[in-house]
């Protein structure tokens, strides 16, 4: 059981630490991080919705209050664990890290032309949003030499104004730097009742090509 624990409290840092610039993380890390706030799950997923503004599947909130009484103090417990106890408590980890991580393994589609490091790291930005929304569709290609093109097709953006949906978005790409974020020249949020009649969707999939 405390060994577990760790793997909870190892892939909510990651969370974290993945709404931080790669160049500040480690300063990030040690003034966040560490100490007892470090250690504790509900200050960890509550530094992370703020950061994200992102929350957690209904089924893996409910498995966080399973595992609330894990403490690095367990080291020093030298009662062997139950296995009625350990049994549950192994199982909402498990559900815990599956949870987190199902969505990411939706693949991002490169619908066209070659992936170059832009790509690669804002692929790397848009992987949390996948994680964060498993029913999303996020594609993107290259369209000319300075410039970037992503679309992402989500069930959540129906009722949510523009606005609001390049809001939620550009959270993920701050950790970008300026000049990646530069060659994002084209953002298109849709719901899927919207792909269809949306023009933009049709230039998407449709470009006229560049000679940039």
């Amino acid at each position: 059981m405390y060994l577990s624990g760790y793997a909870v409290e190892c892939m909510l840092k990651v969370m974290v630490l993945s709404t931080v610039t790669f160049a500040l993380q480690p300063e990030f890390a040690k003034r966040s991080l560490q100490g007892r706030a470090g250690h504790d799950f509900e200050a960890l997923r509550s530094l992370y919705r703020k950061r994200s503004g992102a929350g957690f599947p209904s089924g893996v909130a409910k498995r966080f209050a399973m595992v609330s009484t894990w403490s690095t103090d367990l080291r020093y417990d030298p009662r062997e664990a139950k296995v009625i106890e350990a049994e549950p408590f192994l199982g909402a980890v498990k559900e815990i890290t599956h949870g987190l991580t199902r969505g990411c393994d939706m693949a991002i589609e490169v619908s066209r032309g070659k992936i170059d490091s832009v790509i690669e790291r804002i692929i790397a930005a848009l992987d949390q949003y996948q994680c964060d929304h498993p029913e999303a569709e996020i594609s993107l290609y290259r369209q000319n030499s300075v410039s970037v093109r992503v679309r992402i097709i989500d069930a959540g953006y129906q009722g949510i104004t523009r606005a609001h949906r390049s809001d939620l978005v550009w959270k993920y790409f701050e950790p970008l730097s300026e000049d990646d974020q530069s060659e994002i020249s084209s953002l298109i949020l849709l719901a899927p009742a919207e792909a269809e009649r949306s023009l933009a969707n049709f230039e998407f999939n449709n470009p006229v090509s560049s000679g940039l």
